[in-house]
């Protein structure tokens, strides 16, 4: 069965093939005319005359003469209208254009279908006046004035527009259509051509209609369309909603010779496919060329194959994924520009420099400077690393509390890299200068200093090319691309001068990159296709692999792009989202029909927005077999192999003689309760924080974290209490301390959190949280000794204590250590103290029934901690005897004063108070924990809790 342009050039040369000079043929896109242009070729067989082929938007603009404005030069004329009208109320621009692009569609598609733009306005307005009607006294608020001043002065922007564009003889696309409408038949008779083919439309504007009706009943037009029976002959497939209009409009005598290919040549093999992610979907298309590569018979197969893509995010995956054999392939689509890392470098440019303003505002400090994630994340940038190893320099931030930065203290840091790192001479620095100079506020001057970058960029990836040619051809392309808009962004500004704030020019940069791509240069009538679904009208391949098949992407997902509701759009005949999936829907069956294998993927992936796959693949499936028997339809899950090893099964790590050496290294280092407690709950965690030492990466303590909050509360209490330490305490002692609160405070800032900012924001609050920590401490103590003077003794601040411990039967020694934060005596009971920032949920923390509890490696921390603390105390003979007690004192629940370790007696009470037999009993434990790590037979093991696993930072790493 021949294909649709096979159909239409056999047509045209059996008409006018005596005359094709004189002719002209308008399809839906250029590519379409590409391959007519071959076929016409092919068939005729002859050396002849080729028609004029136009687009349907360059056949317009031939027609009307009107030229074609560039819709950011609209957004810009937008705005200078919106200042018009608003005045004093006018958006800045970087919030206009976000608007003024929906204004642009909305006034094309009213012209487009010749309706009467004052009359939709109007009856627009009304709608929005009777939506915010009420009966409230005070009336409608000045909030709402305004919303509907918008919508009553929207007629008032098109007229303007439409103005000054005529004014230049340019247009936006549906008012060309419109004029051409309007002044058909003065234009019929100007037209250069004898006759005019329509070829390969579906759904037509009003306008459209009305110029194609005029030149079918003068007879200087004729129609071609491309339908199928299957989906014409019958009233509920929406895939032929647009044809049968047609159908009523020109005359059944032009849809008599459409095909039936479900009928008479169907598809020979359709598969439906699920598969997880889009890389998966990718691979899977590559490996199905790779297929019909191998068991092709002839040298062009490739040019009968075509790769539709639903999901345009699944072109460079699908790119880089294309079999190696695939010698020749073309990409229609063109690759966006937002989609390079020139443009996010930029982006993150503009932002750093936006931020900077923005703190200095937020902040009430002119000094603020760059904000460290910015400039990290210009640091990391791939194209930054295209220049020079950024790790120093990014590892000086990140040991650094330091938030803001001034250009002047990024360029000393710059220049203490040791040169085995980066020569300070290197063109490095002057990237650096570059990306963090002072430029200023002025949005001209930020875009000269971005037009300098690019320019640095371009000369190194020309060095680069004269030692390796070909490396970054593409980058090049790129840059060139991002150089244009740079220009063009520059033009307009100084034109209309409407960018006022860094911010502005951001939000215009990405506005109008989104609208940019980038083509790829290839042949376009040789090798395989790579194409969006909209650009296979009119086309037929025999071999079709169709990605993205998820509902929302096909059809694809209704939009809210307009200021037009869907039910005043449809009462003006204008396009609804019901119209819009009766083109997906259209293009979608043409694609299968004349094909002989057809492929579907979809995304089954349960993270996917569209994992649901699409209704169009359940309608062939339930519709297909009916219609033509003949016709199968297979579905199947492509499901990935599963892991070698299976994820249930534990992580281990063996203690061989080279981990073992390194645990007895350790342990002669001093083993703390941390670590302990680290094995105790999960020996894989023990292994990977202390004898394999992975760390978590330096990071900029951008706020007072809970480590920080620690720290301080434990040097002002020991710095505090040093003052009146070993003298019997009375309440005036402790008065006396509180003066010195904020100086010692103060003082661990500095010792704990030198460069970071606690003047504003979370960190002030967190800073305040300290200081009620201490205040509210201090109180409880004053209370304390004002019921009880000379009660409480000071013995010992930040005690070290440490032991070295013989292993039984093992023939090794483990140091063990730690750092009591406080000894004291009250009432002449010795206390060990443990002081907690964080959250304590109450005394039942430092409880146990018995002393097989400790086993229980997931609970009961604090209950080892303080023990151990207690048992080094009285070991390292700081304890003369007696029974004492061991405990913390929680610093968010003060009224509990000291949380003691409590073992159950008898079932009936908890007996808080540590002798000789208690100690000796956790020594037992101690040991047995001690001989279990080093038992060579007992791996390092994840554990099997996997509660505990939420607060460890290695649970990525144990996929946990």
């Amino acid at each position: 069965m021949k294909i649709f342009l096979e159909r239409v050039a056999h047509t045209i040369l059996q008409t006018d093939g005596d005359q094709l000079d004189k002719i002209c043929v308008v399809m839906p896109n250029r590519r379409a005319g590409l391959f007519l242009r071959k076929h016409i070729a092919t068939l005729a067989n002859r050396t002849v005359w080729a028609p004029d082929f136009h687009a349907v938007d360059d056949f317009y603009a031939r027609i009307s003469e009107l030229t074609l404005a560039d819709p950011v030069v609209i957004d810009f004329e937008l705005y200078e209208i919106h200042r018009r009208i608003e005045k004093e109320k006018a958006q800045p621009f970087g919030e206009f254009i976000k608007w003024g692009h929906v204004l642009q569609t909305d006034f094309s598609d009213i012209d487009a279908h010749l309706v009467d733009a004052r009359s939709i306005f109007g009856y627009l307005t009304e709608v929005k006046v009777i939506e915010k009607w009420n009966l409230a006294p005070d009336g409608l608020t000045v909030a709402v004035r305004d919303y509907l001043r918008f919508y009553s002065s929207l007629y008032e922007y098109y007229q303007q527009l439409a103005e000054n564009l005529a004014a230049t003889g340019s247009a936006w696309p549906g008012r060309m259509y419109r004029f051409a409408a309007e002044n058909i038949t003065e234009i019929a008779e100007a037209l250069p051509w004898s006759k005019i083919y329509f070829a390969g439309f579906n759904a037509l504007t009003t306008a459209e209609e009305v110029v194609m009706k005029y030149l079918i009943e003068e007879g200087k037009a004729t129609l071609l369309p491309d339908a199928d029976r299957y989906y014409l002959d019958d009233p509920r497939q929406e895939a032929g909603t647009f044809l049968r209009k047609q159908m009523r409009l020109f005359g059944k005598e032009y849809f008599e010779a459409s095909s039936d290919c479900f009928a008479d040549a169907p598809p020979e093999k359709i598969q439906v496919h699920g598969v997880a992610g889009i890389s998966g979907q990718a691979v899977h298309a590559a490996t199905l060329l790779q297929q019909w590569l191998a068991a092709s018979q002839t040298t062009d197969a490739a040019g009968q194959m075509a790769v539709v893509l639903a999901d345009e995010q699944l072109m460079m995956p699908v790119l880089n994924a294309l079999p190696e054999n695939l010698s020749a392939f073309n990409v229609t689509m063109g690759y966006p520009l937002i989609s390079t890392p020139q443009y996010s470098f930029l982006v993150y440019l503009l932002k750093m420099h936006e931020n900077k303003k923005r703190f200095e505002t937020t902040t009430q400090s002119a000094s603020q400077g760059f904000h460290y994630n910015d400039v990290l994340r210009l640091l990391q940038h791939p194209l930054t690393a295209q220049v020079f190893d950024p790790a120093w320099l990014v590892g000086a931030i990140r040991k650094s509390n330091q938030t803001f930065y001034s250009p002047a203290e990024i360029m000393s840091l710059a220049e203490q890299i040791p040169k085995e790192v980066l020569d300070v001479s290197d063109k490095s620095l002057q990237l650096i200068r570059l990306i963090f100079g002072a430029i200023g506020d002025e949005p001209a001057k930020m875009l000269a200093a971005a037009g300098d970058i690019v320019n640095f960029f371009r000369n190194h990836y020309k060095t680069t090319e004269k030692q390796q040619p070909g490396i970054f051809e593409l980058q090049l392309e790129y840059l060139f691309n991002i150089a244009l808009l740079l220009t063009r962004i520059n033009d307009l500004n100084a034109r209309y001068g409407t960018i006022d704030s860094i911010k502005s020019l951001r939000e215009v940069f990405t506005a109008i990159a989104r609208t940019q791509r980038l083509p790829f240069s290839g042949e376009p009538l040789r090798g395989a296709q790579v194409m969006g679904l909209l650009e296979t009208r009119s086309l037929g391949f025999e071999k079709v692999i169709l990605l993205g098949a998820n509902e929302g992407k096909l059809p694809a997902a209704k939009s809210n792009d307009s200021y037009i509701p869907a039910d005043i759009r449809a009462e003006y005949k204008l396009p609804t989202a019901t119209q819009k999936a009766a083109v997906y829907a259209y293009h979608f069956y043409r694609l299968l029909c004349g094909a002989q294998e057809v492929h579907i993927l979809y995304d089954t992936n349960q993270d996917s927005d569209t994992k649901e796959q699409s209704r169009f693949i359940r309608q062939i499936v339930h519709e297909l077999p009916r219609y033509n028997p003949a016709i199968t339809i297979e579905e199947a899950i492509a499901t990935a192999p599963p892991p070698s090893a299976g994820s249930d099964r534990v992580i281990e790590v063996q203690k061989t003689e080279n981990v073992m050496a390194q645990l007895t290294a350790k342990a002669s280092r001093g083993l703390s309760p941390t670590s302990l407690n680290d094995y105790r709950k999960c020996g894989l965690r023990f292994y990977l924080k202390n004898i394999a030492a992975l760390k978590e990466p330096d990071e900029v303590q951008e706020t007072i974290d809970y480590r920080i909050i620690g720290n301080i509360v434990h040097f002002v209490l020991e710095k505090l209490y040093t003052f009146v330490k070993g003298k019997q305490l009375i309440a005036s002692d402790i008065v006396n301390l509180q003066p010195q609160v904020e100086i010692v405070i103060q003082e661990a800032l500095i010792k704990d959190y030198q460069h970071g900012q606690v003047q504003w924001g979370r960190n002030k609050l967190l800073l305040e949280v300290i200081r009620k920590f201490i205040d509210d401490f201090l109180l409880t103590e004053i209370k304390l000794l004002t019921a009880q003077p000379e009660a409480l003794q000071v013995i010992g601040l930040e005690k070290k204590v440490a032991l070295d411990v013989e292993i039984p039967d093992r023939e090794k020694m483990a140091k063990i250590h730690g750092v009591i934060d406080r000894i004291d005596r009250l009432d002449g009971m010795i206390r060990i103290i443990d002081y907690k920032t964080g959250n304590v949920s109450g005394a039942s923390e430092l409880r146990i029934k018995s002393w097989e509890d400790l086993w229980q490696g997931d609970k009961h921390d604090k209950v080892f901690q303080v023990l151990l603390y207690a048992w080094l105390y009285t070991k390292t003979g700081h304890h003369s005897g007696g029974d004492f007690q061991a405990g913390i004192i929680s610093m968010r629940k003060l009224s509990l004063c000291m949380l003691s370790f409590g073992l159950n007696t008898e079932g009936r009470k908890y007996d808080s108070a540590l002798d000789e037999e208690k100690l000796e009993a956790f020594e037992t434990y101690l040991l047995d924990l001690l001989d279990e790590l080093f038992d060579e037979t007992i791996p390092f093991s994840q554990t099997s809790i996997v509660e505990t696993c939420k607060t460890c930072i290695y649970k990525e790493l144990c996929r946990r």
